[in-house]
């Protein structure tokens, strides 16, 4: 077994982080709101890793995190749709802000 064999058999998240082919370390992307379900996230693509979903509340203007609500919509926080999130079932974001951070798999 090689050296990059051995690194990647010894964490899995070092092993993901070896089997990614993007240049870049993660993305971030500010994006509109909707009702619960899919969300538009431009640049997100099938496989990528969602990292964080922030919500900016339109009335008050603060931050807090909805990541919980997404990643049961993911294979294991892994996007499964390109170009979307999804939080069927979650709190509906119309006229707020999303800050999404996620891991992108590979350059497209």
């Amino acid at each position: 077994m090689n050296y990059l064999e051995r690194l990647k058999s010894s964490d899995r998240v070092l092993k993901h982080m070896l089997e990614r082919t993007s240049k870049r370390l993660f993305q971030v992307k500010l994006v509109d709101g909707g009702s619960a379900g899919a969300i538009a996230v431009a640049g997100i693509l099938k496989g990528d890793e969602l990292i964080a979903v922030f919500r900016s509340v339109a009335t008050d203007a603060t931050w807090s995190t909805v990541t919980s609500e997404f990643r049961p919509q993911t294979n294991n926080g892994i996007v499964l749709k390109d170009g979307y999130i999804d939080n069927t079932g979650g709190t509906d974001t119309s006229g707020d802000k999303l800050l999404v951070i996620w891991v992108p798999w590979e350059d497209r």
